[in-house]
């Protein structure tokens, strides 16, 4: 559940459960953990397709993205995009015939 790419140890543990996925976050360090649980609580409740229409672009907009350094933003894409296949992956379950 390591997430790479990122500069500290951040941890992201799925789930699926009802049709709905949902993120368990923890890190070794406080501001990519922070973040992390913003991205977690964001995901969490969602369908597999409404996580992979949602862009994890509302943290720029929020303007968080602007106080990172450039590899913290790294990290952060890094968790959306590892999200993004945890969704994908959901789907794929979801879809699966009995």
């Amino acid at each position: 559940y390591l997430v790479k790419g990122c500069m500290s140890q951040l941890w992201l543990v799925p789930s699926f459960d009802g049709g709905l996925v949902s993120f368990q976050v923890d890190s070794d360090a406080a501001i990519p953990k922070g973040i992390a649980a913003i991205l977690a609580e964001v995901y969490s409740g969602l369908t597999p397709q409404e996580a992979l229409d949602l862009s994890p672009d509302f943290l720029k907009a929020a303007g968080v993205e602007e106080h990172l350094s450039m590899n913290r933003r790294n990290g952060v894409a890094n968790l959306a995009r590892q999200i993004h296949m945890y969704a994908l992956s959901f789907k794929a379950l979801a879809c699966r015939p009995l």
